[in-house]
């Protein structure tokens, strides 16, 4: 068997002495101190609801920003197309069987 000295040796005796109150006094002040941390923890969760709650509302906001503006865009290319075509229409070939003003007078 070992000396308790050889095993103590490098030791610093006032670590130990530390480390023992902090696991002997840790249980007894958790114990004391969840009783004022259980409300703290529901006021941070309630806070953190609250934050995610309104930032639904505003992405949804935005998402119906973006949509509308879509729309928007849409319908404008859409006219923009028509006007276009209309414009690149060509001119109306006359039919078959039309017959030519017989009184208009060439020149």
């Amino acid at each position: 068997m070992l000396p308790v000295n050889k095993l103590l040796r490098g030791v610093n005796l006032q670590t130990v002495a530390v480390t023992a109150g902090v696991v002997v006094v840790a249980p007894i002040a958790i114990a004391a101190l969840s009783g004022g941390l259980k409300p703290l923890a529901r006021g941070v969760v309630k806070s953190g609801m609250r934050g995610y709650n309104q930032a639904r509302i505003w992405a949804a906001e935005a998402r119906e920003m973006a949509d509308d503006m879509l729309a928007e865009v849409q319908h404008e290319m859409q006219s923009e197309e028509e006007e276009q075509v209309v414009t690149e229409a060509p001119a109306e070939k006359p039919t078959k069987g039309a017959t030519k003003d017989k009184g208009a007078k060439s020149a």
